[in-house]
């Protein structure tokens, strides 16, 4: 099959399932308006109470984005979430659950949220990653229910960072992914409407506010890029994820990144000396399947409301 013929085909799928998601979200529109205001509510909460049990924190926009200001307010007013006023001038004010809420969740929303709900002590939420946390909650809840621009993906479920890793556990449970692999962000699960139209599959996304490493050979920080790139084409496996998309409101950054991660190009394995210095191993090459199973993403908001 030809280029056009295969691309023709694409856009022709595309259209069709985009038909199918607009019936679909009439049919729910049309459900969603014979609910009883009672059953709404109901509903917005557990959709609060999964998504901080999920996530841990989250900001007064994303709430509001998730169910709307007013019934943020009233699951407030019932005692379900705690708002937290953290003094900073970025984020003063987040969200979490209160020990109501995180009754509610284990007991509702069959997620085993106790025993590893951090954030119950506040001294857990970290200040100094909420803009990267926040960015990752606000790219999930965007795209949830669409197509991934530029892809045939329809966007679905999704696991947060802790949630994938107590997927991969040693006998004794202890994490192991993060070992060899880049543990992402946050993992979507999509439905691919392209050419394997109806395949399910696990979509990585992480999240790169700021540069890991200098592409320059002789560079200090020349390991922390190499081993990026390791970890990330390490983690493209059938057990673990098949795609990974790398995401930065800095075009620059994607572009260093696409860059050093360009099928052919040459990265590096590290070990440390007996010094503790990094010193570098193994040359390897950057395989073919990089340019397809790795997107770059530009994140087009300024990340000021979050």
């Amino acid at each position: 099959m030809n280029t056009t013929k295969t691309d023709r085909r694409r856009k022709e799928n595309r259209s069709e399932e985009s038909r199918k998601a607009q019936t679909a979200a009439a049919v729910a529109a049309s459900k969603e308006s014979r609910k009883t205001p009672r059953e709404k509510g109901r509903e917005n909460e557990l959709k609060v109470l999964r998504w901080l049990a999920d996530w841990g924190f989250t900001s007064p926009l994303l709430l509001s984005k998730l169910v709307g200001s007013q019934s943020v307010r009233r699951i407030e007013k019932n005692g379900l979430i705690d708002r937290v006023e953290t003094g900073s001038v970025y984020y003063p004010t987040l969200y979490r659950l209160s020990n109501l809420g995180l009754q509610f969740a284990t007991e509702l929303v069959d997620i085993d949220a106790e025993d590893r709900y951090d954030e119950i002590d506040l001294s857990r939420i970290r200040l100094d990653k909420a803009r990267h946390e926040l960015t990752a909650q606000h790219l999930t809840l965007d795209n949830k229910g669409g197509f991934f621009p530029n892809t045939t993906w329809l966007v679905g479920d999704h696991w947060t960072e802790r949630q994938f890793a107590d997927l991969f556990t040693d006998d004794e449970g202890n994490p192991i992914y993060a070992k060899n692999a880049k543990l992402p962000d946050v993992v979507w699960t999509v439905t691919d409407m392209g050419d394997d139209e109806g395949e399910t599959l696990k979509i990585a996304v992480e999240i790169e506010l700021t540069k890991k490493g200098s592409i320059e050979p002789n560079s200090k920080t020349r390991y922390k890029l190499d081993q990026f790139i390791f970890r990330v084409l390490n983690s493209i496996k059938p057990d673990k994820v098949d795609r990974y998309i790398i995401a930065s409101r800095n075009e620059g950054i994607l572009g260093s990144y696409q860059n050093a991660m360009t099928p052919g190009r040459t990265y590096r394995t590290w070990e440390k000396d007996k010094r503790g210095h990094w010193q570098p191993d193994k040359e390897i090459i950057v395989p073919d399947f990089a340019a397809t199973q790795i997107i770059y993403h530009h994140i087009t908001d300024d990340g000021r409301r979050l």
